[in-house]
């Protein structure tokens, strides 16, 4: 007898691996909230609330990196409460902020349980890897839910015992609504402008009615919303207040903290998903845009990063019918194929 595909968009064993780990109705803390227009990690943020939601975990602390304060969350979270911190692409020496909240989490807390949400793992130093993976070891009550098999082996490695493989956590949010409005191009390219963009990946070709935007939502940019700025700035500030003197933070602060993040996602993950729905097919070299593209069942065309994050995933968790995924140099010849379809 063979095994069944991996489906997915399955939501069952992210919320089994979640609630091994976290116990239902445990209060917990939330950290890393994505402060800045990357839509994926919206969504990783959403999907991970979601998994709180039905597992009956009510969040007492939330914080993006920088606004981050040990002496906060002992406050806010109860002795018997976990700590649960935001996963993504951000583990590792590529992104170094978000990572080195993770560690200093499990510096600050070496007697409570701590949770890292699925994460891929990318160092570009040996070194760097190494000295993380030593000091996350030595917490006794780590564990680290990871998205692909292969950054499974590599933390299960450092941590044995310690790891689940699951999908990433924005498939907690289960199937997504574009509406009903028609595609206003024949191709959306969502491609990467960040430090993980392809060279390889081809211009348009030209005669092809193609929307070419990424998600970052920076001046100058297609789809660029300076409200998001505004609402961007006040948190940071707001944040940064509170970590220098919190004594002045009024009661109750942490659920207007929490309702603030909150909607700002949101309001990014339906821009985001405005975004994919205005054109037939869908080219990405982003992982999430591929994920949410699956959520909602629309055609698209995933060309894999540098270093596998994308086949990676996708050899893990498998991908639907609405899903190809090329080599860089291919994804227009795919996208021709699709409207051809």
């Amino acid at each position: 007898m063979t095994s069944a595909a991996p489906d997915p968009l399955a939501v069952q064993p992210l919320d089994e691996a979640y609630r091994s780990l976290v116990a239902p109705g445990t209060p917990i803390a939330l950290l890393d909230f994505p402060l800045y227009p990357n839509v994926g990690d919206s969504a990783i943020w959403l999907g991970a609330a979601a998994l709180a939601q039905r597992n009956g975990n009510t969040i007492k602390y939330t914080a993006n990196h920088a606004s981050y304060s040990a002496a906060g969350l002992r406050r806010c979270l109860p002795e018997d409460g976990v700590i649960v911190v935001q996963g993504g692409g951000n583990f590792g020496d590529r992104w170094p902020a978000h990572h080195q909240l993770r560690e200093r989490v499990v510096s600050d807390f070496p007697d409570r349980p701590v949770v890292f949400l699925p994460i891929s793992v990318e160092f570009l130093s040996a070194e760097a890897a190494e000295r993380s993976f030593a000091l996350l070891a030595a917490h006794p009550r780590l564990h680290v839910m990871v998205r692909d098999r292969a950054s499974c082996a590599t933390v299960e490695q450092a941590l044995p015992g310690r790891t689940r493989l699951t999908p990433d956590a924005a498939t907690a949010l289960g199937h997504l609504d574009a509406g009903a409005a028609a595609p206003a191009h024949d191709v959306v390219a969502l491609v990467r402008t960040d430090s993980e963009a392809q060279a390889r990946v081809p211009a348009p070709p030209a005669g092809l009615d193609v929307r070419v935007i990424d998600w970052l939502n920076v001046p100058g940019q297609d789809g660029y919303d300076p409200a998001f700025r505004r609402s961007e700035w006040a948190l940071q500030r707001l944040g940064s207040v509170l970590v220098r003197v919190p004594a002045i933070a009024p009661p109750g602060h942490q659920s207007l903290v929490l309702a603030a993040y909150m909607r700002m996602a949101r309001r990014r993950l339906a821009w985001g998903v405005r975004v994919l729905a205005s054109g037939r097919v869908v080219a990405t070299d982003r992982l999430h845009a591929h994920i949410i593209c699956e959520l909602l069942g629309r055609r698209h065309v995933v060309a894999d990063s540098g270093h596998g994050k994308i086949s990676g995933y996708v050899a893990t968790h498998g991908q639907s019918a609405t899903s190809t995924l090329v080599a860089p140099a291919e994804l227009y010849d795919a996208v021709a194929r699709e409207l051809a379809r």
